[in-house]
């Protein structure tokens, strides 16, 4: 990752943090995007939880500047990338943690193909895109998924240290032919505390 540029939205606290964290231990420099509302979306903007955060990434001899833009529409979008291109001059990575949701079955959101790309519309027209959902291929976000995980079972180790599997009978669901996913997964551990804000 050295050398990289990141961009990780809702970076100021929760998953997001420890994606910004992760990515700038790995080197990559990161622009820390949280508008500090409360996870509902509501309450005024500020920056402490981006500022935070990139703080402790500068701390640690990292590159990290913070951000407060609202990427819930492309003004918002377009404007944090420039503030990745005149911070570090390149963007390689995005992270989209923020509570924006995005339905990938009506993924036409394009302005300059679609009239009014911002409202959910299932019954437009067919669109051109291109989404992988079976077969073989290989997904240029692998390495970062690879890096979400460790860094998702990382943390929940550190939090849950004896955590362990209480059924190893586990029934799996064949969804879309592809993946089996276990139908639940029961397991015991002691509560930790809850982590103190940094």
């Amino acid at each position: 990752m050295r050398g990289k540029v990141a961009i990780v939205t809702g970076g100021g606290r929760g998953i997001g943090r420890a994606h910004a964290l992760a990515l700038a231990g790995e080197g990559a420099a990161v622009v820390v995007d949280d508008p500090g509302a409360e996870f509902s979306g509501d309450g005024d903007a500020n920056s402490g939880p981006a500022q935070d955060v990139a703080r402790t990434i500068v701390a640690a001899d990292g590159r990290a500047v913070a951000d407060t833009t609202d990427i819930s529409d492309w003004d918002g979008a377009g404007a944090l990338v420039q503030t990745a291109l005149k911070a570090f001059g390149r963007l390689d990575i995005v992270v989209n943690n923020a509570t924006v949701r995005l339905c990938y079955a009506a993924a036409n959101r394009d302005p300059e193909v679609y009239e009014r790309p911002d409202v959910f519309d299932p019954d437009r027209p067919a669109n051109p895109h291109l989404g992988f959902g079976l077969g073989r291929h290989i997904c240029v976000g692998a390495r970062l998924a690879r890096l979400e995980m460790r860094t998702a079972f990382r943390e929940l180790l550190r939090r849950l240290p004896d955590i362990r599997l209480t059924d190893t009978s586990l029934e799996f669901d064949l969804v879309g032919g592809t993946f089996l996913i276990p139908r639940s997964c029961r397991a015991e551990f002691t509560p930790a505390p809850r982590p103190e804000p940094v």
